[in-house]
């Protein structure tokens, strides 16, 4: 069966405060694994990982998902913006342990819708990061959470730990059984972002198959795609 290598890449940001774990967690999707010692992003990091797309009709589709990873420190608000334009794939990440940096999710979602107002618009997804930290217990402001991706038609994920790479999946106002993989995490984003794509590209009968992970890796990138 052949693959169809050409086409648009699919461009995915990563925002959210500074220290929630954003650069931690695409280290895990882009097969890099953990880093304890992770340092701040300094205006945006760059990650590629390819993904196989296989629609019902059977043809296959090769893509490279673009991770771009922005810095979460105010003084870079500015200078992060241009890097959201023409996003396909937006991922909010807030810690667990940490309100203050849920509740900062409404400035960082203002500024993807702005930053993107001439792109067409883009999949916004939330996730909560550092469950490690919880001891098995539950975080407090998890309904406010819920009602906020529900009051701005954002997609709520659930909650992961990327140090010990697990993932619970949110889903139709529950928690879906069994625990996923942070690694894998790349491929329900992609699942439902091409699940929305017309027609013409054959959406039904979707699935996304990994090709490889890895690929171009640089800090502090001056290139906004």
């Amino acid at each position: 069966m052949s693959v169809e290598r050409s086409g648009k890449d699919i461009k995915m940001i990563v925002v959210g405060d500074s220290g929630v774990g954003k650069t931690c967690i695409i280290g895990r999707m882009a097969g890099r694994g953990f880093d304890s010692g992770a340092s701040s992003t300094v205006a945006c990091s760059f990650s590629s990982v390819a993904v196989k797309i296989t629609t019902e009709s059977g043809s296959e589709l090769e893509r490279s998902l673009q991770i771009w990873d922005t810095a979460g420190q105010e003084r870079y608000a500015s200078l992060i913006k241009s890097f959201f334009r023409n996003s396909n794939i937006s991922l909010l990440v807030f810690d667990v342990g940490r309100k203050d940096t849920f509740e900062h999710l409404a400035v960082w979602l203002a500024r993807v819708r702005e930053g993107d107002a001439s792109g067409g618009g883009s999949k916004i997804f939330v996730i909560g990061n550092k469950t490690d930290i919880l001891d098995g217990q539950d975080y407090r402001f998890r309904k406010d959470v819920v009602s906020f991706c529900n009051d701005n038609g954002l997609y709520f994920l659930g909650e992961c730990s990327a140090k010990t790479n697990s993932f619970q999946f949110y889903k139709n106002d529950g928690y879906e059984s069994g625990i996923e993989l942070v690694e894998s995490l790349y491929i329900d984003l992609v699942k439902i972002y091409w699940s929305d794509v017309p027609k013409d590209l054959e959406k039904a009968g979707l699935e996304v198959v990994e090709v490889g992970q890895g690929g171009s890796y640089s800090s502090g990138s001056g290139c906004c795609m």
